[in-house]
């Protein structure tokens, strides 16, 4: 079975694609250059799970596109990560996957960051950074548009749903003594 999709949640789930086109790339170069360099295995396990990430996103929209119910429930686990952005002198989170648009409070001023590509950006330890947070809007928006509107009826694609077809055969000359 599979749904019919509107065009809304079709440029969600393509939206999500490029994003994870984008993010695999960025994180996988990451990925090898690490593994040449003399790094911990706490730096290494953060860029797998951000590779984790973008698969779960990537699967999810794949599925979603083909109308598998597995596709809706990981689009909507991918919008998770994606809806925080906390940046403190001691850490600094941010996962973002295609289509973003971050409304942000950083010290005493506001801001709006927006793209198209994936980034993210996980760190630890002492810095000079102001404290800042933020919400990602294109996320938060997908993720109460996804919970708001269910699937919509599912539509038969099965060989038992067609109907039945007639088949008729035209007389064997050769093998048929009454076409003679």
């Amino acid at each position: 079975m599979t749904t019919a999709l509107s065009r809304r949640l079709r440029f969600v789930a393509w939206a999500q694609v490029w994003g994870t086109a984008t993010g695999t790339y960025i994180a996988g170069r990451l990925l090898f250059a690490l593994a040449r360099a003399p790094v911990s295995w706490p730096s290494i396990t953060v860029v797998i799970a951000v590779l984790a990430f973008y698969t779960v996103a990537g699967a999810g929209a794949i599925l979603f596109l083909r109308g598998h119910r597995l596709g809706r429930a990981l689009l909507i686990l991918a919008q998770f990560p994606q809806l925080m952005y906390l940046q403190t002198t001691s850490m600094n989170y941010q996962v973002l996957s295609g289509i973003y648009g971050v409304v942000y409070l950083q010290g005493s001023n506001g801001g709006f960051q927006f793209g198209i590509t994936s980034t993210f950006s996980i760190h630890w330890g002492q810095s000079d950074l102001v404290g800042a947070f933020g919400v990602n809007l294109v996320a938060f928006g997908i993720l109460v548009y996804l919970l708001n509107h269910p699937p919509g009826p599912a539509v038969a694609v099965s060989p038992e749903a067609a109907p039945p077809v007639e088949m008729t055969t035209s007389p064997d000359p050769v093998h048929d003594p009454q076409s003679r």
